[in-house]
């Protein structure tokens, strides 16, 4: 997503002339030069208005006002109706000489290229549309590979050599061919391939004078400027005298005044302006009577290096601390939506850079992993919730009916951590009862009678703690709720078993560990009042498994003859290869499958076992 907002375009810059004006044209297709049936200029191209002709210019400049006032996305949009007008002028082909007409329409933005492209209708969907709606010529240039071409003796041949018996044309009335192929139409080019074309003619235009080769960006300059109250304020001073004069370092940070008000006034400029007490100060630099910047910083100026502040909060002398920023930086995890990704996270990148070539930080990424969350769909109409579309369910609706814990288990059990998941009340009811399971067993353990140790049951406080532990680490939380709503089953189901007094405190223990993360409020209670532990579940170490404990105690293997399933058994989840080759050939129905023919091998992978016979 970041490529492409940044847009990098490999082509060429080809100059068209209107007079003795040259108009550059950017194009990552100059093989269908021979194919601009037009050009179309963005409408804030600063050539509009001087080459519109006198009876075109009310309509044009009334047009370009109207297409001004909308936004890139909008202009852009690809289901939009491309829209233009003529200015009645006429530029010059810089390889055949032609007059190709001059258009002005919203789709070309100004900060891509040049502001001005060259209409292909043929070899360009918006083009052809743009043609069709207004008559222009469509002139097919590039055929696709099996498109005979004429050779220099007028002979039609095709790129492979070979004469088509099947060959598809490049272009139909209402679609535009935008693949590469070979060149028709196009002069002493014809024949030849779309990367040779494109490198031949790039070479010629140079030479002209006339074009070069260039890469293009939709970079654009970041206005960081707001007129408004809230922002961070800019510590620049304007004087009369002396220009635009840094705050000095011992009177920052400048501070926003307190009484303001804040909605703007008719004159457009920021509500800081009307604060006289606050903008009329002295000239830093020769005393004299100066103003304070009134603008504020756009949230993303903040936004986009908070995380370098965290590491350091209570630094009174710098933006941060590098010693703390070194032990705690880059950050591990990330997780935002994935409409970050060209907002805050692009952002923060950029000024990561920046300060790394700086030198002040020793990183040049700010996150080491990104992990961007589902979305809750709402019950009314299936669409995201949003409070735009009043479909949203509050968590206060919810929160009252079943409590804060209920909510954040429910939520995070919907389904996986980056997909969508349909919000549906009835769910939350199941999840109420497994949190009121948990609170039970949580006062009741104690009253259990005392038994002897049970290895099954510490097995499974093992295997739980592995489980969780794995889940929360990979982001997949409902898995992790689901394994705890099976260990509570099975703490259920262990009561009717002997099992020691210890094991019990230390499965209400563990379960309340793994819970906290999940719903806080009622492993914290689990935790003082049921276990009688005096300090918060929430500052507690996470609880550790061994690794010999929480391996399954058995588990099946599958045993092939000759690569087809005759037989399952059920092994130790421990077994060496040797003891999982000897089971095999002991089962009857392996021995019944290989009959009288010898065993050539047998070959273990995992719980698989192939007996191979000659």
């Amino acid at each position: 997503m970041q490529r492409q907002w940044i847009g990098r375009s490999e082509g060429a810059e080809v100059v068209f002339t209107i007079g003795d004006e040259p108009l550059p044209v950017f194009t990552t297709r100059p093989d269908t030069l021979y194919g601009a049936t037009f050009l179309a200029l963005a409408p804030e191209h600063p050539l509009v208005a001087r080459i519109t002709m006198p009876d075109r210019a009310d309509e044009v400049a009334t047009y370009a006002a109207t297409a001004r006032r909308m936004s890139d996305i909008d202009r852009a949009a690809a289901d939009r109706a491309k829209t233009g007008v003529f200015t009645g002028a006429t530029a010059t082909h810089p390889l055949t000489g032609a007059a190709v007409p001059v258009w002005v329409a919203d789709y070309v933005l100004p900060g891509y290229g040049s502001g001005a492209v060259m209409g292909v209708p043929a070899h360009d969907g918006r083009d052809l549309a743009f043609a069709r709606r207004y008559g222009l010529p469509v002139v097919a240039v590039v055929a696709q590979d099996s498109y005979p071409v004429p050779d220099a003796g007028g002979e039609w041949r095709v790129a492979s050599g070979e004469r088509p018996t099947n060959h598809q044309q490049p272009l139909t009335s209402d679609t535009a061919y935008e693949g590469e192929g070979v060149l028709i139409n196009s002069g002493p080019y014809n024949g030849l391939t779309s990367a040779a074309a494109t490198e031949q003619m790039t070479a010629d235009l140079a030479a002209r004078g006339l074009g070069r080769a260039h890469v293009a960006y939709r970079f654009r300059d970041w206005l960081i400027s707001r007129q408004r109250y809230w922002g961070a304020p800019i510590p620049i001073i304007h004087c009369p005298a002396c220009g635009a004069v840094p705050v000095p370092e011992e009177q920052l940070p400048v501070l926003l005044p307190e009484e303001v008000a804040f909605a703007p006034g008719e004159d457009g400029r920021s509500p800081l302006a009307r604060v006289a007490d606050w903008v009329n100060v002295s000239c830093p630099q020769c005393g004299g009577p100066a103003q304070r910047e009134t603008d504020t910083m756009d949230g993303f100026a903040c936004s986009s290096w908070y995380f370098l502040r965290f590491a350091s909060p209570h630094e009174a002398e710098r933006p941060f601390d590098p010693a703390a920023v070194r032990a705690w930086l880059p950050v591990d995890t990330y997780v935002g939506g994935a409409e970050h990704a060209v907002m805050h996270l692009l952002y923060a990148r950029f000024w990561t850079k920046v300060m790394h070539d700086a030198g002040l930080i020793d990183f040049d990424e700010p996150f080491a992993q990104l992990r961007n969350q589902g979305m809750l769909l709402s019950p009314q109409d299936g669409q995201k919730m949003s409070k735009s579309r009043g479909n949203v369910v509050t968590p206060d609706e919810v929160v009252a009916a079943h409590g804060v814990d209920a909510l954040r288990t429910y939520v995070l059990f919907l389904g996986p951590f980056d997909a969508r998941a349909l919000w549906d009340d009835r769910g939350i009811v199941g999840v109420d009862r497994f949190l009121e399971r948990v609170w039970r067993l949580a006062q009741e353990f104690a009253g259990l009678p005392d038994g002897p140790y049970n290895d099954a049951f510490e097995r499974a406080r093992h295997r739980v703690i592995k489980r969780v532990t794995a889940d929360m680490e990979r982001f997949r939380f409902n898995t992790a709720v689901a394994a705890l709503m099976e260990y509570v089953n099975a703490l259920y189901a262990a009561r009717e078993q002997p099992v020691a007094a210890g094991q019990w405190r230390e499965a209400i223990r563990t379960l309340a560990l793994l819970l906290a993360p999940i719903a806080p409020f009622i492993a914290e209670e689990m935790w003082r009042e049921a276990l009688g532990e005096a300090e918060s579940i929430h500052g507690a170490a996470w609880p550790v498994w061994d690794e010999a404990l929480a391996a399954e105690e058995q588990t099946t293997i599958v045993v092939q003859v000759n690569g087809k399933l005759r037989d399952r058994l059920t092994a130790d989840a421990g077994s060496d290869p040797t003891t999982l080759r000897q089971m095999a050939l002991a089962s009857e129905r392996v021995r019944a499958a290989v009959g009288e023919r010898p065993v050539r091998d047998v070959i273990v992978a995992r719980r698989v076992v192939n007996v191979v016979t000659a």
